[in-house]
């Protein structure tokens, strides 16, 4: 098997889905939220088809290669290397700008909240979650809510999963058993099954089982891929109708028992598309779909910072100097809840808002990829690169000196 192989209308898929979590949490009134739209409000469901996504390719690239403690630590720093820079570089902006609003306090400039203090609904800014967000712990139940760049918390949850991905596959004479893969997953899902209150919509309670089932869903179905790496013409058949059924279950599916089948759903779109023969596929790998994908780690990440930090927060600000009220409450009979959101003049101009800000946002990723993601990924792969060598090398010298002997 080819393990330099890229999947590319998989990466795409993953840049797709990382704007429609950016489009769930644009929570500023507008025509979709008018209009009740299940999918776009149910969309925080693709965060499980990243989990599986990563436990796909993560199996294809390193599967393989996890044999020894020392295998282990270097995967785990290119893990890092992939996941903590621009995690960190965010957590600074945030920070940031959370010690401006305490300059401009001392200053008596009118503010939106207090320094340090988030709005409603926003995760926690509380001072004593930055050092847990800078060690990827914060979502491990250390705190009662998501913190700082509200969706971090699955990035911290992924870190610790490839760790236990790791753990399993040095424990094996060759690769996991099947069976065992699937029993980590079954027992993962049951367990958010029966302690999760929302079911699928774990973050910082539950989210780490739901990263596990979701993620060694994805190992098996690689597992399944690669033994049938022949059905490139039928699987594309299935492109178009594997879209409506997760698409559908995405729109009908809420907060409820049935969330449990995500992962199971989108391991089915996973292996659908891993064959890239329909023509879906040669759509998804067309240069401005690929850019989302090389974009969409980014995409997910930034997001949070140009709508918190930026829109809403300029928004608020504006409010306080006109007087005018800017943040109205909300209810929607349709989903049983009611929600503050921002709201100006009418629901079509925030449409257009909606639409700058996901310009924004791609254009933003576009410049976090290339100053941060990829010199920091370069700057990790060589270590482990040198790393690797040097135990090489001194492998190599022990023998030649054990044959001297």
């Amino acid at each position: 098997m080819n393990k330099s192989r890229r999947f590319v209308a998989l990466d795409s898929w993953r840049g797709v889905c990382a704007l429609l979590v950016a489009v769930h949490h644009w929570n500023l009134f507008s025509a979709w939220h008018f209009n009740s739209n299940h999918f776009l409000l149910h969309s925080w469901m693709f965060v499980d088809f990243f989990f599986v996504l990563s436990g796909f390719v993560i199996t294809h690239a390193y599967v393989d290669e996890l044999r020894s403690a020392f295998d282990l630590g270097i995967f785990m720093l290119r893990r890092f290397g992939r996941l903590w820079p621009l995690h960190a570089s965010l957590l600074a902006a945030f920070v940031g700008i959370e010690l401006l609003k305490y300059a401009a306090a001392l200053l008596h400039v009118p503010l939106d909240t207090a320094p340090f203090q988030a709005a409603t609904d926003h995760p926690s800014l509380a001072p004593n979650a930055i050092l847990t967000n800078l060690l990827l712990i914060h979502s491990l139940g250390i705190h009662q809510s998501r913190t700082w760049n509200g969706p971090s918390w699955s990035i911290s949850l992924e870190l610790w999963t490839c760790l236990v991905f790791a753990i399993v596959c040095i424990s094996s004479a060759r690769r996991p058993s099947p069976l065992i893969v699937g029993g980590i997953a079954l027992l993962a899902a049951t367990c958010v099954f029966l302690l999760s209150p929302k079911y699928m919509e774990a973050t910082v309670d539950y989210g780490f089982l739901r990263c596990i089932y979701g993620f060694f869903i994805g190992h098996l179905v690689y597992r399944v891929w690669e033994q049938h790496p022949n059905l490139s013409w039928r699987m594309g058949l299935f492109e178009i109708p594997a879209v409506l059924i997760a698409v559908a279950f995405v729109a009908l599916v809420g907060s409820d028992a049935w969330s449990m089948a995500g992962p199971l759903i989108f391991a089915a779109v996973i292996y659908v598309f891993a064959y890239e023969s329909g023509s879906l596929s040669g759509i998804l790998k067309t240069t401005p779909f690929v850019f989302l994908g090389r974009w969409s780690y980014s995409i997910y990440m930034v997001h949070w910072f140009i709508l918190n930090a930026v829109i809403i927060r300029v928004a608020m600000i504006f409010g306080k100097i006109a007087h005018r009220q800017v943040i109205h409450l909300f209810e929607f009979p349709d989903f049983d809840y009611s929600v503050s959101l921002l709201y100006i003049k009418n629901m079509w101009l925030m449409d257009l808002l909606c639409i700058c800000y996901l310009l924004a946002v791609i254009a933003l990723s576009a410049v976090t990829y290339n100053l941060i993601e990829q010199p920091a990924r370069r700057f990790f792969n060589k270590m482990a690169v040198r790393l690797t060598a040097a135990r090489t090398s001194r492998s190599m010298r022990l023998v030649r000196e054990d044959g001297l002997k």
